[in-house]
Formats: C-alpha cells, structure tokens, sequence
C-alpha cells in the first residue's frame, strides 16, 4: 500500500510591480524567516525551489508549492507563528483575489510535484470544485488520503 503526502499549492498577486516595490519590503524581510519556519515546522516534507519546466509567470505573481505529511501539520504552520501573523496582514502586500488561489491534493509518498501539475490542481479546484482530486482547507472529507469520496 502506497504512504501519501499532502501538496499544496497557493497563488497570490503582489501590490507592488515587482519583489523590490517599497511596499513589499516588510513581507520581503520576512520571507526567509518564513521558509525556516516551515522548513522546521512538525509534518514538513518538501518545497518547490526552483522549477526549469515552470510556465513564464510575471513579476507580480508568487506560487508557493509545498509537501507536508498531513493537513494538520500544514494548518498548524499556516494559521500560527510568523507565517499565520503575515497571513492576517496579507491585505498590505497581496491583492484581493476572488477565485480560488490554494489548492491540497494526495500524492504518494516522495512524488514532488512540478509547477504545471500543481498549477492544474489548482485549475480543477477552481472549475469544478473540492473532490479528491483537489480540496481546500474546508473540505473535511477529503483530508483522509484513503478516503476517494
């Protein structure tokens, strides 16, 4: 029987007109803080660095991809410590976006994903709703990787 993993991937659009705008400094200044975090953070696995097969994004958009072994785990970092006080403050740095921007998927165990993949999970999320294909946070039911319904 295969061991599974949690993937996420979050999208978010900056205020400013690249990484260097004054009014992403603050946020800039925390960012490494932020990978460490994670990077010791309980249930931690994995994140996507660098991507040569990534489609081109612009300057004003960030993706985050990451592995945990749970979605415990991956809430506990989320809504706690300096990621979860940057996250309440998000309105300062981040536009408003009114799709859906995070998606959580099942993958086996050591299986990273690659940007297009996560960026598709993300799309299924977004036109055709939480399944076991793609969830949110919110999506109780599918936070069980057995579970397939």
């Amino acid at each position: 029987m295969s061991r599974y993993q949690l993937a996420q991937i979050n999208v978010a659009v900056i205020k400013g007109e690249n990484m260097n705008d004054p009014v992403m400094k603050e946020f800039m200044d925390n960012l490494e803080s932020v990978y460490q975090e994670a990077e010791t953070s309980p249930g931690y696995v994995w994140r996507l660095e660098e991507d040569p097969d990534a489609p081109e994004a612009d300057d004003k958009t960030l993706i985050n991809i990451t592995v945990w072994e749970n979605v415990e785990s991956l809430k506990n970092f989320t809504f706690s410590n300096l990621h979860g006080k940057l996250l309440r403050r998000r309105k300062e740095w981040f536009v408003h976006l009114k799709e859906v921007y995070t998606a959580l998927w099942w993958i086996e165990e050591g299986n990273y994903p690659k940007t297009s993949e996560a960026l598709n999970k993300l799309t299924f999320l977004r036109d055709k709703g939480p399944s076991a294909e793609a969830f949110g946070f919110k999506d109780i039911k599918y936070h069980d990787p057995l579970r397939t319904s």
